[in-house]
């Protein structure tokens, strides 16, 4: 009945219910909003941060790579790896002292994500960059070194317990990639 205030109450009720929700709904997209400007402010400031070191203009797919990146990659690892890499690759054109070689140009482009992989894989075994600079004792005294394997050989020896000193031992003693891998089938008890 349209006297009953007891229907009149309950969706005034639901109006104003309905009315909070539209509003919560707002200040969510606002907030979203807002993420999405500060996302583009951090990749807008990773362009910029390489551009100005490298010297050049990057191009939309660049652009959208650095974005791409900070979805994987906090942004103070981003920026500290864009240091790294344009210090380490860029290479002078010896034709034109203010500019870069493409090549130098297009590696510390490249290797921006690499030392971030390698960064986040050091966070969460640190082990691992010893266990690298093994097997580069091996890869530098042997002729032939099977990269792959060797890694596999250190990682499997180490995660059953063999000390890192001892794995640089074995890598500084033997003669060649054969004696290695056999010694290493000792420690782990099977082919890598």
């Amino acid at each position: 009945m349209l006297s009953d205030k007891s229907l009149v109450s309950k969706q005034r009720k639901q109006l104003q219910e309905l009315s909070e929700k539209r509003e919560q709904l707002k200040m969510m997209m606002e907030w979203r909003e807002e993420l999405l400007k500060l996302d583009d402010e951090k990749v807008n400031y990773l362009v910029k941060r390489f551009e100005t070191a490298a010297k050049c203009n990057l191009t939309k797919l660049g652009i959208n790579d650095f974005s791409k990146l900070l979805k994987k990659f906090p942004f103070e690892m981003i920026l500290d790896a864009i240091d790294a890499s344009t210090t380490q690759y860029l290479v002078i054109d010896r034709e034109n002292k203010d500019k870069y070689t493409n090549v130098s140009l297009n590696k510390a482009f490249s290797y921006v994500e690499k030392i971030c992989r390698c960064k986040q894989s050091d966070e969460k075994f640190p082990e691992m960059k010893e266990l690298y600079y093994i097997r580069g004792i091996l890869r530098n005294r042997v002729s032939y070194c099977n990269e792959h394997k060797a890694l596999r050989f250190l990682l499997d020896a180490y995660r059953l317990g063999i000390e890192i000193e001892d794995l640089k031992s074995i890598a500084k003693e033997v003669r060649n990639w054969t004696e290695f891998k056999e010694r290493m089938e000792e420690i782990v008890g099977e082919d890598a």
